[in-house]
């Protein structure tokens, strides 16, 4: 029961704040910006493997930029739309990350996968998306939605990812909403 005041408090928050509205127009525009990325490094990878490594370390580059900025926000009183928007792009850029590299060493061979369907840089996005949200304390999501996972890592290397991104959504975001919501706690009543 406590889980739903918090997220109430947190649906009263955004409702509250004067940013609300841009969180939507700039997720749009970050989300147009990260399909264009999305599809670009799928291509890299299919035309040559150093194309793909090339637009891997863009997106890495990018993503750090993101979490540093995200970092930021979450010490300050800054409001719920700002760093709602870093969150989720940070979440979303990191899934196309490590589908990225995961995608990488499944077409250079490097990496075993048990596909449910054919492999593409798609279900491999979308895979990371489930681990995201399997990840979600509290809620099992898996529970209300029977859906499992199209593909399945099968060796050790193809398993690294996965666990390096189990660790970047646990160490930065997580703990960050976390860090966040205590300061605002601490210096704004709603």
């Amino acid at each position: 029961m406590e889980h739903m005041n918090s997220l109430k408090i947190i649906f009263n928050k955004l409702k509250a704040d004067p940013f609300g509205n841009l969180l939507l127009g700039s997720l749009a525009g970050g989300l147009i910006v990260i399909g264009i990325i999305e599809h670009v490094v799928e291509y890299a990878i299919s035309q040559h493997w150093i194309f793909g490594v090339l637009f891997i370390l863009f997106t890495g580059i990018l993503l750090v930029w993101v979490s540093m900025q995200t970092k930021h926000f979450y010490n300050t009183s800054y409001p719920i739309s700002l760093v709602t928007f870093y969150i989720l792009i940070s979440v979303i850029l990191s899934a196309i990350f490590f589908a990225s590299i995961s995608y990488l060493f499944c077409e250079q061979e490097i990496a075993i996968y048990k596909a449910t369907k054919e492999i593409n840089f798609m279900v491999f996005r979308n895979y990371y998306f489930w681990i995201f949200l399997d990840l979600i304390p509290v809620i099992d999501v898996w529970d209300v939605i029977p859906l499992d996972p199209q593909i399945t890592p099968v060796n050790t290397i193809s398993g690294v990812p996965v666990l390096l991104f189990r660790i970047y959504i646990i160490g930065i975001v997580f703990s960050g909403i976390r860090t966040w919501w205590k300061f605002n706690n601490k210096y704004r009543k709603y």
